[in-house]
């Protein structure tokens, strides 16, 4: 078996950077972890994550604008 780490994230400094995002910090009880290399792509991860997981045809403004202010720069 082969195992494949894939590293992505934008070059800051010499240090990569990733924005992340984790479904429990937006008070929901679940461990999914979103990361990417923009907050678009998170949001697109996340959208999709919202939609299988916890059933959101479509996440509300109120709800976006949380998300945006629990995203973390991750090293």
């Amino acid at each position: 078996m082969v195992s494949v780490l894939l590293f992505y994230g934008v070059k800051k400094g010499g240090v990569y950077i990733v924005k992340v995002l984790r479904c429990s910090d937006m008070g929901v009880q679940c461990d999914w972890i979103g990361r990417a290399e923009t907050e678009q792509e998170l949001f697109k991860m996340a959208s999709e994550h919202a939609a299988t997981v916890h059933g959101m045809k479509e996440i509300p403004k109120e709800l976006l604008a949380k998300a945006k202010t629990l995203i973390r720069d991750e090293k």
